[in-house]
């Protein structure tokens, strides 16, 4: 068996919605069920514990994530705003702490992709699609 294949996959979830953050828990770890490999899933309740969790990655202290993928629109540190402080952190940018980054929004309209930190991989509409939600998986952590 491909050592990679046995790996656990590290997930980041940052929203400030506590039901939707669970729900997207549960779809992870389901469809890491389904493709028979480990996930990790960390939660963080908004922007200012998601930059908490990503300098601890900075630090060494944490191992990288394979996804970060975060909600934009969040009181007092939106999401856009947490990974382009991340990314001024690292010396690496967002490739510093994870492989692949999604942002999450209610209005795609809104977001203006030339604003985004560079590394930012995709940015999908809110409410998220399960299929969409499982596609960003595959890709992006079980690929």
């Amino acid at each position: 068996m491909d050592l990679d294949s046995t790996r656990e996959r590290r997930l980041l979830i940052v929203d400030d919605e506590a039901g939707l953050r669970r729900s997207f828990v549960r779809l992870a770890q389901a469809r890491a069920r389904r493709k028979e490999m480990g996930i990790v899933v960390t939660e963080a309740s908004d922007g200012q514990e998601g930059l908490e969790i990503l300098k601890s990655v900075i630090s060494g202290a944490r191992e990288r994530f394979d996804l970060v993928l975060t909600d934009n629109n969040m009181p007092a540190l939106d999401g856009s705003d947490m990974l382009r402080r991340v990314a001024a952190l690292s010396e690496d940018g967002l490739r510093g702490v994870a492989n692949h980054t999604v942002i999450a929004t209610g209005m795609i309209s809104g977001v203006n992709q030339s604003t985004l930190p560079s590394g930012v991989e995709e940015v999908v509409e809110k409410p998220v699609d399960k299929a969409v939600f499982d596609r960003m998986l595959d890709d992006y952590l079980f690929a």
